[in-house]
């Protein structure tokens, strides 16, 4: 018998050697077969993860929003509570992007205008700091004038460059276009996923414990709680973060009279979804809106912006995103350090809920090592 179970354990250990073997001799070919798995599935995966997001609101609705229904019994409140939270849930971040996208887009037509009409006085001014450098650096006076002589040519080249753009502007329409079905098949999944999520929660318990032994799978169980409160408090943390920082920014610029307040503050609170360098990818086009109708406010408003993503990343971010998911401000500065010189922009947005759940896991094994040892600290 005892042979038999070590025959048994070699043929399954040289089993997964040869396969081992085979994928990595074939690596370009099973990159691309993962590749084409993924884009085939695509709708799939952004269902379940737009479920899971959408999970967070509804549940907001169902458990605290429309908590007061409780008191009135009515028969028909339980069968329809789902339905009507779905619903709110969906309407909620639809009327929120049509007000945001209503107001963003007149002001951005508005600048781009401004920028087109003024292209002539910006050429001359341009100009005058170029006959300026030339004056202070006699050197230069060559190229510049090569280059203001030669102002048709620059123009045709650019000119040149968008026409030879063209092929990759139809591909990007294409993929936008593919991209607003794929959205529209996930969000018809995500709604699926919701209205019976407790079903197909507990079908996947089924099958966890039906292929997996009790022992691993209860600690699967314990992880997937950990992981799952950690990702939907760091969620909802990052979207009050955001907020926050939009709501100083608008206080910020309107003290100092800065133009476009409101629709800069918006779209830096946009850009704040993402983790600590959010802020900074606000900076450039609100810099480039305030550019247009006032140049100098614009070097004041970069010096506010950078001023405020400090004041955010070292004070507001750790506490409210580090207490939403159990870390303390270092080890959030440390996990979005780690994550992001390894994994780049996945890193940035996913170390720290990552970090958080290893964290977590970890402390827990400490304390049941202290406690088997009875040690206390």
């Amino acid at each position: 018998m005892r042979n038999d179970l070590t025959l048994k354990r070699a043929l399954i250990v040289a089993t997964y050697t040869v396969v081992l073997y085979c994928l990595l001799n074939n690596l370009p070919g099973v990159v691309g077969f993962l590749r084409g798995l993924i884009s085939t599935m695509g709708p799939i995966i952004g269902g379940v993860g737009l479920a899971y997001v959408m999970n967070i609101i509804m549940t907001y609705f169902e458990e605290r929003f429309f908590k007061f229904m409780i008191y009135f019994e009515k028969p028909w409140w339980p069968r329809w509570k789902r339905p009507i939270s779905i619903t709110c849930s969906f309407l909620s971040v639809v009327l929120f992007l049509l007000v945001l996208t209503g107001f963003i887009i007149p002001q951005l037509q508005q600048s781009v205008s401004m920028l087109i009409s003024n292209i002539p006085l910006y050429q001359s001014s341009l100009e005058r700091l170029l006959n300026s450098i030339s004056t202070l650096y006699p050197e230069t006076a060559v190229y510049i004038e090569q280059l203001t002589d030669n102002w048709d040519q620059v123009f045709n080249q650019v000119l040149a460059f968008l026409t030879s753009a063209l092929p990759s502007l139809l591909t990007l329409t294409r993929q936008f276009t593919v991209g607003v079905m794929n959205l529209i098949m996930s969000t018809i999944l995500s709604i699926y996923l919701l209205a019976h999520k407790e079903a197909h929660i507990k079908g996947l318990k089924k099958l966890i414990y039906a292929y997996i032994p009790q022992k691993s799978a209860d600690h699967l169980m314990d992880v997937s709680v950990i992981a799952n409160k950690t990702f939907s408090g760091f969620i909802s943390g990052q979207v009050i973060e955001a907020i926050i920082l939009g709501v100083l920014c608008f206080i910020g610029m309107s003290l100092m009279s800065m133009p476009y307040a409101l629709l800069i503050s918006m779209l830096v609170g946009i850009t704040g979804l993402i983790p600590i360098i959010g802020a900074y990818l606000g900076i450039i086009p609100g810099a480039f809106i305030i550019l247009i109708v006032d140049p100098p406010m614009a070097f004041w408003f970069v010096v506010f912006m950078v001023l405020l993503q400090n004041f955010e990343g070292n004070v507001i971010y750790p506490h409210v995103v580090g207490t939403s998911i159990g870390l303390g401000g270092f080890w959030v500065m440390a996990s979005l350090l780690v994550g992001t010189s390894l994994f780049g922009v996945a890193g940035v947005l996913l170390s720290v809920p990552c970090f958080a759940v290893i964290y977590t896991l970890f402390r827990k094994h400490i304390n049941k090592r202290l406690e088997e040892k009875e040690i206390t600290i």
